[in-house]
């Protein structure tokens, strides 16, 4: 366990679809879920196949001692990338309060995972205007570039007003962002 503000951090690796991804929680809720930083552009392949569930680093006896928080991410992640249709069967895994200590990214965060479905997009002047702060569509796109839940924040989903790709990650994982949205039955012009 590793430290972060007042919270004890536990952390669990898995495999998935798009490569190897880490789920970081507390008591309070997720700290963060993020792909592999080794895995870009020049590198992305995905797995082969439809997945079936995720795959953890852990046996299942390991595991129940980690905070149940990761065990809700890790069903609701499995579900996405098996079923993604079903996702809204599962309730959305709690985010730790103490992540967003920018209010204005928390608030965008939330407004993005509530609002925002599968198979949706939005661009970040619209996502400004749902998070009550029309004008701000270039701290929206601050909010993206910080937001440390991958997948479960769907920042893929945020789209230029121009509806191509965007740069996904700093444009270093436009095809994680392309493969996604494909997952999700979204077409998007890159």
């Amino acid at each position: 366990m590793t430290k972060h503000l007042s919270c004890d951090l536990s952390s669990v690796y898995i495999s998935s679809p798009i490569g190897s991804m880490i789920i970081k929680s507390c008591t309070k809720g997720l700290h963060s879920v993020s792909q592999s930083d080794a895995i870009d552009d020049s590198n992305f392949d995905v797995i082969a196949g439809k997945c079936k569930s995720v795959k953890h680093d852990m046996d299942p006896k390991q595991l129940e001692k980690h905070y149940p928080i990761i065990n809700d991410c890790v069903a609701w992640l499995s579900l996405y990338f098996s079923e993604p249709q079903m996702i809204s069967s599962l309730q959305l895994p709690e985010l730790c309060p103490t992540v967003a200590t920018d209010k204005f990214h928390g608030r965008v965060w939330i407004t993005l995972a509530q609002q925002v479905g599968l198979g949706s997009t939005v661009s970040y002047k619209d996502l400004a205007k749902m998070a009550g702060s029309p004008g701000a569509a270039r701290a929206v796109g601050s909010a993206m570039a910080n937001n440390p839940f991958q997948i479960v924040v769907p920042c893929h989903r945020v789209l230029p007003s121009s509806g191509r790709l965007g740069n996904y990650a700093y444009g270093k994982k436009n095809k994680v962002k392309s493969w996604l949205l494909h997952h999700e039955g979204v077409s998007v012009l890159i």
